[in-house]
């Protein structure tokens, strides 16, 4: 079976409304990608319950300095799945995530399994919005012992994740995480040039 990005089945016809870059990135046609750049900003809020929130989800960089280097690795595995790496290497900390991605028809979805273990399940939605890639999260779950169990939002809250290219052929890679009583709780801006793709 030959690999392909998820986002390939995820946008069909869409992916070409894309920056070059960022379509570049999306489709994978080398079988992965590696991007390197900074750190361009960094935020959490919320007080305590937005600062578990954030480690909980490995998003609490007050450990990182602004312009700490960024990694975002990409391998295609089998059919339509992806594996991901985000790596922010501070000064005094390592934050490395992983997840793997797949497109899900039925769900009409990307399903992105978030951390070693995979606990975290997250439905996320495409979209292609001024020739950049919006990822909105939809549906959650916490795999707990093999059984999943659905998070309610007003206990995971949402995602929004953005992709769009920059002058030069760089993109700019953002996060940015809400819960409903909290408001915008943690979220970062990364600047990324492609080194291999």
């Amino acid at each position: 079976m030959t690999a392909i990005s998820p986002f390939v089945p995820a946008l069909g016809a869409e992916l070409d409304k894309l920056a070059p870059t960022v379509r570049r990135h999306l489709r994978q046609e080398s079988g992965g990608s590696l991007f390197s750049g900074r750190l361009r900003s960094r935020w959490r809020r919320g007080g305590p319950i937005g600062w578990l929130l954030a480690r909980i989800l490995r998003v609490d960089f007050r450990a990182i300095e602004d312009s700490a280097p960024f990694e975002l690795r990409n391998a295609l595995l089998a059919g339509d799945t992806m594996l991901w790496r985000r790596t922010l290497l501070g000064a005094r900390a390592i934050i490395d995530n992983l997840g793997v991605m797949r497109w899900d028809p039925a769900r009409g979805a990307l399903v992105d399994a978030i951390g070693r273990g995979r606990a975290i399940e997250v439905e996320l939605v495409p979209a292609v919005e001024d020739k950049g890639l919006v990822l909105v999260s939809r549906r959650q779950w916490l795999r707990v012992l093999g059984v999943r169990i659905p998070l309610p939002r007003w206990v995971a809250g949402s995602a929004v994740v953005r992709e769009r290219e920059e002058p030069g052929g760089r993109m700019t890679l953002a996060l940015a995480l809400h819960h409903p009583w909290l408001g915008g709780y943690a979220g970062y801006e990364a600047e990324l040039q492609a080194v291999l793709s």
